[in-house]
């Protein structure tokens, strides 16, 4: 079964007319109790992680800070990842704190795993509040991923066609 995600259904109802702008199908539709209240078919980390391999991707846990878990769990969840092929972790991220950054950085290191960043910036007409921030690069990292291959658009467009 496939399943599209908010931005997709956003997209989707803003070019059929239904919504003037991303941000009220959110509004409106989207971030409302009774589309929280929509049951969902969710695949396991070991399904999710095989998938993104099948394309050419590496898989990578981001948002750690969001699984609101103890150090001490979260290196359990590291484990059974790592043990299902998980490639890497999000170390930077906008609302990591620097310890948690370190703590991250700790863990890819001991679990081999790639170093990761991002902005969770969705785009300004998602939330015209939010903004790009910059994050520190080290260089080095940029090699871990030479053998990912970018497959995304091709893969979006051949597996969930009832989205364009």
């Amino acid at each position: 079964r496939r399943s599209g995600r908010r931005p997709h259904f956003a997209r989707v109802m803003l070019r059929r007319g239904y919504v003037s702008s991303l941000r009220e199908a959110f509004d409106r539709y989207l971030d409302t109790d009774e589309y929280q209240r929509i049951e969902r078919w969710k695949a396991g980390a070991p399904e999710c992680i095989a998938a993104i391999h099948d394309a050419g991707g590496k898989a990578v846990l981001a948002h750690p800070c969001q699984l609101g878990c103890s150090h001490g769990r979260l290196e359990e969840i590291l484990r059974a990842l790592k043990d299902a092929g998980l490639d890497g972790i999000e170390c930077f991220y906008p609302r990591h704190s620097p310890e948690q950054t370190a703590a991250y950085l700790r863990l890819a290191d001991k679990y081999g795993l790639h170093i990761t960043g991002g902005s969770d910036f969705h785009g300004e007409a998602v939330r015209p509040d939010s903004f790009l921030t910059p994050i520190p690069l080290n260089l080095n990292w940029l090699g871990t991923f030479q053998n990912a291959q970018p497959h995304r658009n091709k893969l979006y467009q051949s597996q969930i066609p009832h989205f364009r």
